[in-house]
């Protein structure tokens, strides 16, 4: 009888020294950037998550810096125990691969007290290890301690150089970011097979070996059989050490300039609308929303107002019996003198005039 208690004692052991430490995913969100909310011509042309994540891109000419990404959003905090929070001991662990060999930049975004608000993700403060991708499936392996704090970051918040803090008990993303020149003009194909951290505990755990090479000479085959397993996995699949990538929620974000176009073309009619109130319900800057805006449209944001609500104006005179003044109100015009000056400027006649040649109402026809 003590001789099987002591079998067992050596076989749990065992499995504790060939285990690995993963941290529980939590809540996991993948979704996809590139430059076109900068004026760049880049596009994530798919994405799709199954037993894998398969993201496909292009880079293109026509920003500075063409880049593209995907990011893998978690939340760690999920986690019910308190000894799987990252630190400079663990290791992040990514199979993937890349119809593109070359560079990518992976970043890690932490949550930095002092500067990190909710509403603003570049804030969080951002990691970056280059490493590179295969065509085939490999198995890359990134120290946490050889993460540094993003130069940009720095420069955008005037972070001193001194200042070397990860948080890494933080960490809510992790990106790919693909920018290098040799892929520019080319589309290229991501496919991410499994994401780790993987506990610094284990280094600890397998200094414990050595000691059961002391144990007689029969336990020598289970070790064996145990250790090559080990192996295996982490030659090939690496399955048990992978976060479940769950394919909901699946979202490609649009940029800053597609949901301002999103949400102009909903609220183009409100009598308050103002460049003020417009950037406070996208949560960016209003400095940032008046660049878009210049680059994107150069007759500006008033003439984009008031472009929106005269083609829309088109429609009801030309499908409706509303009067002029009450689509003049509908729009959000505060007079029908205004909305008539408005719609000769941009169309060349009177609204009753386009009317009188657009019409297509039947007789008595209504709204």
């Amino acid at each position: 009888m003590q001789s099987k208690r002591t079998f067992s004692t050596l076989i749990l052991l065992l499995l504790v020294c060939i285990t690995q430490a993963q941290f529980p995913p939590g809540e996991i969100t993948w979704s996809a950037f590139d430059d076109n909310h900068e004026s760049g011509n880049s596009k994530v042309l798919s994405l799709s998550v199954t037993d894998s994540v398969e993201w496909v891109y292009q880079l293109n000419p026509g920003h500075s810096w063409p880049f593209a990404g995907l990011t893998m959003g978690i939340d760690l905090t999920q986690s019910n125990s308190q000894d799987n929070c990252c630190n400079e001991s663990d290791t992040l662990i990514i199979y993937m691969r890349s119809n593109q060999p070359g560079r990518v930049v992976l970043q890690l975004a932490t949550f930095d007290p002092e500067i990190t608000v909710e509403d603003d993700p570049v804030s969080s403060r951002t990691l970056e290890a280059p490493v590179t991708v295969f065509p085939e499936k490999t198995r890359v392996a990134v120290p946490l301690e050889d993460f540094k704090v993003a130069k940009w970051w720095r420069t955008r918040y005037g972070i001193a150089p001194t200042d070397k803090r990860l948080f890494l008990d933080s960490i809510n993303v992790v990106n790919w970011v693909f920018g290098n020149t040799p892929r520019i003009g080319h589309t290229d194909t991501l496919v991410v097979y499994g994401v780790s951290f993987v506990s610094g505990n284990e280094k600890k755990r397998s200094s414990l070996m050595y000691l059961l090479f002391i144990v007689p000479l029969f336990f020598i085959p289970v070790l064996i059989k145990l250790l090559t397993y080990k192996r295996k996995e982490d030659r090939n699949e690496g399955v048990s050490k992978v976060i479940n990538l769950k394919p909901e929620p699946l979202e490609v974000q649009p940029g800053d300039w597609d949901r301002f176009l999103q949400f102009m073309n909903k609220n183009y009619s409100s009598n308050e609308l103002n460049l003020s109130n417009v950037a406070s319900s996208l949560g960016i800057s209003e400095s940032r929303l008046s660049k878009l805006i210049k680059e994107n449209y150069h007759e500006g944001f008033r003439s984009m107002i008031h472009t929106l609500r005269i083609d829309e104006a088109k429609r009801l005179l030309s499908h409706t019996k509303l009067n002029v003044a009450e689509i003049a109100y509908k729009l959000g015009y505060a007079t029908p003198s205004h909305f008539n000056r408005e719609f000769k400027l941009r169309i060349g006649v009177t609204p009753t005039a386009f009317r009188a040649e657009n019409s297509t109402l039947l007789s008595g026809s209504t709204l």
